[in-house]
């Protein structure tokens, strides 16, 4: 799917393609594979002297954030993995770690 980029630098999803791969085309110079070639290869390409007269194919969308590991901190509470804090009286969450320092 062809989008184009609107002049409030939004891209929008288009059916007019052989339209706008014509018209870059022309502009760039160059041949309608050519242009096909750089959409292709995930490049912008531009189709008129405007700033955001740019043409691109739709990216794949992306994939889902995995679901975080969860574990257990030595205060009782769960955190991700990689949350937890360490204190003197071991791993902590956020909330129990000025308890768990010494000095507190």
């Amino acid at each position: 799917m062809l989008q184009r980029q609107l002049s409030n630098g939004k891209w929008i999803d288009d059916s007019r393609t052989e339209e706008f791969i014509s018209d870059a085309a022309d502009h760039n110079a160059t041949t309608t594979d050519d242009i096909i070639a750089r959409l292709e290869a995930g490049k912008r390409v531009r189709y008129y002297s405007d700033w955001y007269a740019n043409i691109r194919y739709k990216p794949a969308p992306r994939a889902p954030r995995p679901e975080p590991q969860m574990v257990k901190a030595d205060c009782g509470h769960w955190v991700e993995e990689g949350q937890g804090m360490s204190a003197s009286l071991g791993t902590s969450c956020a909330r129990c770690y000025d308890r768990m320092s010494d000095g507190f």
